[in-house]
């Protein structure tokens, strides 16, 4: 009878594929990494903020807003809308907010997904459909409701 896993496991990946040993690797070294070459992790705070660490360096906040600007954009607007429901214009801070979740959908459906960033939740005919809907439900609804004037 055969044991398993089999002895070879060791060389096997997970999907049972044969996988060459570190030392067999034509750019093993033989030491640990030399950040000075490229390869590997570091540990100093470049690596911290590129991996989505403290945010104390060049990729920060200023960074962030340059990868995410759609979606800093969009929240902008609804900060934009809710804040005009707070003082007391409730009808238009909700159009600016549903308009707003109408932009993000057309723009969900227009541009690369690599460009849209945190809009993109699922695919891209589902992220489309719900902002669009939603969007759409908000503007309906305060349109739906009368105008009572002082």
């Amino acid at each position: 009878m055969r044991a398993w896993p089999p002895d070879d496991s060791a060389d096997r990946g997970p999907l049972g594929a044969p996988v060459a040993s570190v030392a067999s690797r034509p750019d093993a070294q033989a030491g640990p990494p030399d950040a000075s070459a490229g390869r590997g992790l570091t540990a100093g705070p470049a690596a911290s903020t590129v991996s989505g660490g403290s945010g104390a360096g060049r990729l920060g906040i200023v960074g962030w807003l340059r990868r995410e600007m759609l979606f800093a954009s969009v929240l902008v607007g609804v900060m934009v809308g809710l804040t005009l429901v707070y003082q007391d214009r409730w009808r238009r801070g909700m159009l600016v907010v549903g308009v707003v979740l109408a932009l993000a959908g057309l723009a969900r459906l227009v541009l690369p997904t690599r460009r849209v960033g945190l809009l993109a939740v699922r695919g891209r005919a589902f992220d489309t459909v719900i902002l669009m809907l939603f969007g759409a439900a908000v503007i309906t609804l305060t349109s739906a409701v009368p105008y009572l004037g002082p």
